[in-house]
C-alpha cells in the first residue's frame, strides 16, 4: 500500500516536472530523413546548442527519440515574428508526418524565417496536421535594398541564382552587372557575395517581353528514364545552358518536373554535335575565305571556301552562316568525323545570320534557306588543292559494312611506337630493373605491346613495328616530323605525354593515319578525327557513378563530399541521375580542413536510411582525414563510393574501407585467378626476368585491342572501333566525340568486400 502511495506520488512529480518544462521546450521526435542540420534549421538554433541540451546525441541520432529544443534559444536567435499574415499570393500548407520545416521551405521556395514569421503556432513546435501559410515567393524579398547616393541596387547572392537570372530577373545585361562588379572577372559569382544591380534598360526590358512574347519556351515534362545529361542532349543544350534557365534542375530532377526549353529547339532523336553555347554576343563576325576567285560574281556564287578555326562548331557556323550541319557534311562529306582546325569547307552562300544579342543564343529563329544548286568542281577542286597543299585528295567515300570485309589482311602494316626511353644508344634495353620513372614506364609498356605484337604474329598478322625514342622533347619530335612523315605509317601509338601526342596527331592528320594516346588523361581529341585517347576522362567516371546511384542506391540519401577543384565532376555524376521521388535525399557540401574537424558529415546523415557519400578528390589527407570521420559514424549505414587512391593510403587500414562498403570506378583491373592473366604473367616473367608491372598490362592490352583492329579492317579501322571490349588490365568502349577524334569511355567498378579488392558487376 506505501509503495503504491510513493509510486502515484512519483509519477505526479514527474507530470509537474514535464509541466514546468513544457513552458521552455519543445519536444521533437526525430523521424526517418532527420539530420542535425534539418533540424537546426527547422527551429533556428545551431547545432552546438542542439547537442548541449541533448548529449546523448553527439554519436548520432537515433529514430523515435525525443529532443529537447530550448525556446529561449529560439526565440533569441529569431527575428521578432509578427502575427500571421494571410493574403494574396499566400498557400495553406496542411503538414505531413516526417516533414521539416527546412524541407517545406525547400520545397516553396521561401526561408524558414519567413514561414516562422508567418505562423507564430510555430514557437510550440511543428507537429503532423498543423495548417501553414506559406507566403508567396515574393513576400521573401533577396535582401535587395536601394542605395541612397545613386540609383544602383544591391543584392546578395542565393543558392542557385546565376548572372543569367539575375539579369532576367532585374531586366538588365550581364555586361552591364560585370562592370559595376570588376571583381566578378576573376571570382565568379558565388553565394553570399553582396553585388551591385544597375538601372534597368528600356531595350532589354523590351528583348525580354519580345521574347516571351514570342513563346521562346518549350515545356518539357521529366521522365522516368530521363537525366539532365539526356535531355541537354536531346535539344542540343549544354547543361550550363539547361541550368541557367532551370536552376532548380542543378539540385537533381524530379517526375513530372517542367523544365523551360527554349522554343526553337525541337525534340531529336540523336544529337550528333553538343554545342558550345555561349551568353555574350559573338567576337569576330568576319568571313575566313580565301582569295578565290571562283567566289566572285559570276561563277559558282552560291558558295565560298572557309577555313576552319580553332573553337569552331557545327552550331557556330549555322549561327553565323545560317547552314545545317546536314546541310555541311553534304557538302564536305569528309567532315562526318569532325570539323579539323586549318582545314577549308565549302559553305553556301545563304547570307550571314542576324546579329545576335546576349540572350539570343538560346533563342535564335530557324532560318529556311531555299535550295541552290551544287557547287561547280572547279570549287571542289580548289579545296581540295587548299586542304592538301597543292596536291588534290579524293572525298571521303561512305563506308558500308560490306567494304570492311574487303581488307587484304596478308598486307604488311607499319606501325610507329613513340615512348620516352631517354636511352643514349639506339638499342632499347629489355631489363627495367635498373631504370625508374618515365623510362621505367616506357620500358614496361613497351615490353608488354611487344608481346602483343608476337602474338599476333603467331595468329598471321604482318607487322613492321618502328619504335622510336621521343626524349620526353615537343623539339625532337619537330625536328623528326619529316622523316616520320615519309614513313607512311598505318598507324602509331604514342608518344606518352599529350603536347607531344597532340602534336604527332596533327602533323600525321593530311595522311589520315590513326594515332593511339595510350596513358596521358589531358590529351585533347578536339579538332583531331584522327587521334583515339585510351584513357577515360572524368565523364566516363561520372557515368559510372551515375549508374550505380540509379540502381543499387536509387532510395539512398546521398551526399556528394568534394573538394572545391572537383565541382565539375560532381555535375557530371548529378546530369546523369534520373529523377527521384524526393529531390531532398541529394545534398552536396565543398569540403575545408575546418568543415572535416567540425565533422560537418556526421550532421547530414539520415538515421534509419542508407547514407551514401560520393567522394570526389585526389588529396591524400583530405581523402584520409574524410574515411576516418566516417568510420567513427557506426551509428549509421553508410556506403561509400571514392578514388581508387583509397588504396594506396597507407594510414587508411583495409578494414575501414570494407565496413564503409567501398565501390570505385577504375579505369584499371586486374584479376589475378582469371587463367588469361595468370598466362601472361609466366610468358612475361620467362621473358623479361621480372614481375609485369600496370603499364605492362596497359601495353598488352593496347597492342592487342588497336593491331588487331588495323590487322583485320585496314583503312577502315577508324569505323570498326563500336565494340565494348574488357581487356587484361583495362578495357576499350570507344566513342566519337561530336568535336573531332576519339575517346574511351570504358571503366570498371571494383570494391572492396570481405577484405578483397573486387570487380563488381555494373547494373
Amino acid at each position: 500500500m506505501i509503495r503504491s502511495f510513493l509510486f502515484i506520488v512519483f509519477l505526479s512529480l514527474i507530470g509537474i516536472g514535464s509541466f514546468a518544462q513544457s513552458d521552455k521546450y519543445i519536444f521533437h521526435d526525430v523521424v526517418e530523413g532527420d539530420t542535425k542540420y534539418s533540424i537546426s534549421k527547422e527551429y533556428y538554433i545551431s547545432i552546438e546548442d542542439l547537442e548541449k541540451f541533448n548529449p546523448e546525441i553527439k554519436s548520432g541520432l537515433r529514430l523515435n527519440t525525443k529532443l529537447l529544443i530550448p525556446k529561449e534559444l529560439m526565440k533569441k536567435n529569431e527575428e521578432p515574428a509578427p502575427t500571421k499574415t494571410v493574403g494574396p499570393g499566400f498557400t495553406s500548407y496542411t503538414v505531413k508526418a516526417g516533414q521539416t520545416l527546412y524541407s517545406i521551405a525547400k520545397e516553396y521556395g521561401v526561408s524558414v524565417v519567413d514561414i516562422r514569421k508567418n505562423n507564430p503556432q510555430l514557437a510550440d513546435g511543428l507537429k503532423a496536421g498543423m495548417v501553414l501559410s506559406i507566403p508567396p515567393k515574393s513576400a521573401t524579398p533577396k535582401e535587395t535594398t536601394q542605395k541612397k547616393d545613386t540609383g544602383d541596387k544591391t543584392h546578395t547572392v542565393q543558392p542557385g541564382e546565376t548572372l543569367y537570372s539575375l539579369a532576367i530577373q532585374y531586366h538588365v545585361g550581364i555586361a552591364d552587372i560585370k562592370k559595376l562588379n570588376p571583381e566578378l572577372e576573376q571570382d565568379g559569382l558565388k553565394v553570399g557575395m553582396v553585388i551591385k544591380i544597375p538601372e534597368p534598360r528600356e531595350e532589354v526590358k523590351d528583348e525580354i517581353a519580345q521574347q516571351q512574347a514570342q513563346k521562346a519556351y518549350y515545356i518539357h515534362v521529366v521522365k522516368k528514364t530521363e537525366t539532365a545529361y539526356s535531355i541537354s542532349r536531346q535539344y542540343e543544350l549544354s547543361l550550363d545552358s539547361l541550368y541557367l534557365i532551370n536552376p532548380t534542375a542543378k539540385e537533381g530532377l524530379q517526375i513530372g518536373q517542367e523544365l523551360n526549353i527554349p522554343g526553337n529547339r525541337a525534340p531529336k532523336e540523336t544529337i550528333v554535335e553538343k554545342p558550345a553555347e555561349r551568353l555574350n554576343s559573338d567576337e569576330g563576325k568576319e568571313i575566313a575565305s580565301v582569295n578565290d576567285s571562283s567566289s566572285q560574281k559570276g561563277e559558282d556564287e552560291n558558295y565560298f571556301l572557309y577555313k576552319v578555326k580553332s573553337g569552331d562548331s557545327f552550331y557556330s557556323l549555322k549561327s553565323r552562316y545560317n547552314v545545317s550541319q546536314e546541310e555541311l557534311e553534304k557538302l564536305n562529306p569528309e567532315i562526318k568525323r569532325g570539323l579539323e582546325v586549318d582545314k577549308y569547307i565549302i559553305i553556301p552562300q545563304n547570307g550571314k545570320a542576324e546579329d545576335v544579342k546576349w540572350l539570343d543564343k538560346l533563342f535564335a529563329k530557324e532560318t529556311k534557306t531555299t535550295p541552290i544548286e551544287a557547287p561547280s568542281d572547279n570549287k571542289k577542286s580548289r579545296k581540295d588543292s587548299l586542304n592538301t597543299d597543292g596536291e588534290v585528295i579524293t572525298q571521303v567515300p561512305e563506308v558500308k559494312f560490306e567494304d570492311t570485309l574487303k581488307v587484304n589482311t596478308s598486307k604488311t602494316y607499319k606501325v610507329g611506337l613513340m615512348l620516352p626511353f631517354n636511352v643514349v644508344s639506339d638499342t632499347v634495353v629489355q631489363n627495367s630493373s635498373a631504370i625508374e620513372g618515365t623510362q621505367k614506364v616506357s620500358l614496361d609498356f613497351y615490353n608488354g605491346l611487344l608481346m602483343a605484337a608476337d602474338t599476333l604474329a603467331k595468329q598471321g598478322m604482318n607487322l613492321d613495328l618502328n619504335v622510336y625514342d621521343t626524349k620526353n622533347s615537343l623539339f625532337h619530335l619537330q625536328e623528326k616530323s619529316k622523316e616520320y612523315r615519309q614513313k607512311n605509317f598505318d598507324m602509331v601509338i604514342g608518344p606518352l605525354f599529350h603536347k607531344n601526342v597532340e602534336f604527332i596527331a596533327d602533323d600525321l592528320r593530311k595522311q589520315n593515319v590513326p594515332v593511339i594516346s595510350p596513358l596521358s588523361k589531358s590529351v585533347d581529341v578536339a579538332g583531331r578525327p584522327n587521334l583515339i585517347k585510351c584513357n577515360p576522362g572524368n565523364a566516363a567516371a561520372g557515368q559510372v557513378i551515375a549508374d550505380m546511384l540509379n540502381t543499387e542506391y536509387s532510395k539512398a540519401r546521398v551526399i556528394f563530399a568534394y573538394s572545391s577543384s572537383e565541382a565539375e565532376s560532381v555535375q557530371q555524376v548529378r546530369a546523369r541521375l534520373l529523377p527521384r521521388a524526393d529531390s531532398n535525399r541529394i545534398d552536396d557540401i565543398t569540403f575545408t580542413k575546418e568543415l572535416i574537424e567540425r565533422n560537418v558529415l556526421k550532421d547530414m546523415m539520415a538515421p534509419g536510411k542508407q547514407n551514401v557519400v560520393i567522394i570526389f578528390s585526389e588529396d591524400q589527407v583530405f581523402l584520409s582525414d574524410l574515411i576516418s570521420n566516417l568510420r567513427l559514424m557506426r551509428s549509421y549505414d553508410i556506403a561509400v563510393v571514392g578514388p581508387s587512391k583509397l588504396l594506396k593510403i597507407q594510414t587508411l587500414e583495409m578494414d575501414y574501407l570494407n565496413k564503409l562498403n567501398l565501390s570505385m570506378p577504375d579505369a584499371n583491373y586486374i584479376d589475378y585467378n582469371d587463367p588469361k592473366t595468370i598466362s601472361f604473367i609466366k610468358e612475361y616473367r620467362e621473358k623479361y626476368k621480372a614481375e609485369p608491372s600496370q603499364f605492362a598490362f596497359q601495353g598488352y592490352d593496347v597492342g592487342m585491342y588497336f593491331l588487331q583492329k588495323l590487322w583485320k579492317n585496314g583503312k577502315y579501322m577508324m569505323y570498326r572501333l563500336d565494340d565494348e571490349q574488357p581487356m587484361l588490365g583495362t578495357g576499350f568502349k570507344i566513342t566519337k566525340d561530336p568535336k573531332g577524334g576519339y575517346q574511351n569511355d570504358f571503366m570498371y567498378l571494383t570494391g572492396v568486400r570481405d577484405l578483397t579488392l573486387v570487380k563488381l558487376e555494373k547494373k
